[in-house]
C-alpha cells in the first residue's frame, strides 16, 4: 500500500514549459508526416 501524504506533485513554470515544448516538438514531428505522405501520393 502506497501513501502519497506529503508528496503532492507541483509543476513549476520550467517544468510546464518543458512539457509544453516537448508536446509542440512531437506535434511538429507528427503532423507533417501524414501531409508529406499525402502530397507524395497525389503528386504522382
Amino acid at each position: 500500500m502506497i501513501s502519497r501524504s506529503g508528496n503532492n506533485i507541483k509543476i513549476g513554470t520550467s517544468d510546464r514549459r518543458y512539457i509544453m515544448g516537448r508536446g509542440i516538438l512531437l506535434w511538429f514531428l507528427g503532423v507533417p508526416i501524414p501531409l508529406i505522405i499525402l502530397i507524395m501520393l497525389f503528386w504522382r
